[in-house]
């Protein structure tokens, strides 16, 4: 096998795979279209099948991933009622404080789980010359909890969504707000220390700055330079217009 990818940390599950299953899986569900569903479905199963291509993963980790995201997206949607029904009964800061002490708490367990490793390295037969080993890392958890308090701050911010009004605006907006995405992402980047407590908080801050983005600031800076429908919204859709 000649890897096109190279990783440097533990391959089961695969991440990709994972992800791949519960958020297409979930975007699936949401459209409840048959075309959409089989479009998404082989598009998760494409992702999976990139990671064995490019030597990154077995096809076990793959198939780990995607069992792995069918039990979080269960896990979700049998979550999601009640956790939305109980958010819903707090504060809007009481909701960020509570999504900020989450995020927290998935950090330091994570943090744990690496300080106990110790002086402990995997076999080098396991890993051939591959550099810049991370077997244990919490860079992960702190990009997902940073965006995930992002999201929350997001949405309270932003409660009127509307969609594009043309199919020339939804295509600059996507491409307005990518560009934004990554300025903040590897763009600020560029001037955080890479090592050290400085860095983990700066993975942190720029995981929240692009769920705050993502559901606020997108948004908000659509609607200025005139991308979005100013009709009136549909009571039951407010994404969709009623023209």
């Amino acid at each position: 096998v000649l890897p096109i990818e190279v990783q440097n940390s533990f391959g089961l599950p695969s991440a990709h795979a994972e992800l791949a299953v519960a958020i297409w899986g979930l975007v699936a569900l949401r459209l409840r279209r048959p075309l959409a569903t089989v479009a998404l479905g082989l598009l998760a199963f494409l992702i999976g099948l990139s990671r064995v291509y490019r030597g990154a993963h077995f096809p076990l980790d793959v198939l780990g991933g995607f069992l792995l995201g069918f039990a979080v997206l269960a896990a979700f949607l049998l979550a999601e009622p009640a956790v939305a029904r109980a958010a819903g009964r707090l504060h809007p800061g009481t909701r960020i404080l509570a999504a900020l002490a989450l995020s927290l708490v998935a950090v330091a367990a994570s943090g744990a789980v690496a300080g106990a490793d110790g002086l402990w390295a995997p076999d080098p037969a396991w890993t051939g010359d591959v550099a810049d080993l991370a077997p244990v890392s919490i860079e992960f958890t702190l990009i997902a909890g940073g965006f995930g308090l992002g999201l929350v701050i997001g949405r309270e911010l932003e409660r009127a969504p509307r969609p594009f009004r043309s199919l020339a605006a939804g295509t600059a907006g996507t491409l307005l707000g990518l560009a934004i995405l990554a300025l903040l992402w590897f763009g600020v980047g560029l001037v955080l220390p890479d090592a050290g407590l400085e860095a983990a908080i700066g993975v942190y801050i720029r995981g929240a700055a692009i769920g705050v983005w993502v559901l606020a600031g997108a948004p908000a800076v659509f609607a200025r330079v005139g991308l979005l429908d100013t009709g009136p919204r549909n009571p039951h859709h407010p994404w969709k217009s009623t023209g």
